[in-house]
């Protein structure tokens, strides 16, 4: 079954979207990643970015990747939670 324009605009977009999901989790995770290096000898800082980090994995995975707008909702709340780190770390 051929699809038309529409649902192969909506599919590409989709996987477009997911794709910027997956390199803003990336991003954030790397964040998390530094911070606990930085927190060497702080086991429970190091425990709390771990934590965080495998939520984040962890809701990715849950998140259907043909849902345009879950996608979205989901990178826009992960691109937020990035920009803050950023801005605390200076």
């Amino acid at each position: 079954m051929k699809k038309t324009e529409d649902e192969y605009l909506h599919e590409h977009r989709t996987t477009v979207a997911y794709d910027v999901l997956k390199d803003t989790v990336n991003s954030l995770k790397a964040r998390y990643i530094a911070l606990g290096r930085a927190a060497v000898g702080d086991p429970e800082a190091q425990e709390q970015y771990n934590a965080r980090m495998r939520e984040v994995r962890d809701e990715v995975l849950r998140v259907d990747p043909r849902d345009l707008q879950a996608v979205t909702d989901l990178t826009e709340r992960y691109g937020t939670e990035l920009r803050e780190l950023r801005r605390e770390e200076g």
